[in-house]
């Protein structure tokens, strides 16, 4: 599902617009959109040009998806499982893509190096964008009587 994403602005207003948007276009029954899209791509590839209209796309260049996680840390036999690290297939001509577990506040970035320059900085800019989030918001102070 694609969605606009406006980089400018008050923070939490651009994620309530994004989740706003979000949760008007996700549909009821999640199986309509693998039902439509399946079809098409079972053809593409019967075609033998799946991966050459993957590699062609132009509408995808990042792919974002969340699980909500567990809510206490599970453990493997007694051994406590301390850190899970999702991992989001990237494919076609997508360079990043950012996989969100609720499991222990955890955030994985996965990009190719070779097609995303900004992957140097991408990360202590997310973090910035986070940081902006979190902090307590200051009320605009009352306008003034002229």
């Amino acid at each position: 599902m694609m969605i606009p994403v406006t980089v400018a602005g008050d923070p939490h207003q651009r994620l309530a617009a994004i989740a706003r948007t979000t949760r008007d276009r996700r549909p009821a029954d999640p199986a309509v959109s693998a039902a439509l899209l399946g079809p098409t791509f079972r053809a593409l590839a019967w075609l033998g040009i799946y991966r050459w209209a993957v590699d062609r796309q132009r509408l995808v260049t990042t792919m974002v998806t969340n699980l909500h996680g567990p809510d206490v840390r599970p453990s493997f036999l007694t051994a406590p499982i301390t850190e899970v690290i999702p991992v989001s297939p990237i494919t076609g001509n997508v360079t990043v893509g950012f996989a969100v577990l609720s499991y222990a506040g955890t955030l994985t970035v996965i990009a190719d190096p070779g097609r995303c320059p900004d992957l140097p900085v991408l990360p202590a800019r997310l973090q910035s964008e986070l940081d902006l989030l979190i902090t307590d918001r200051t009320p605009d102070p009352a306008p003034h009587d002229a």
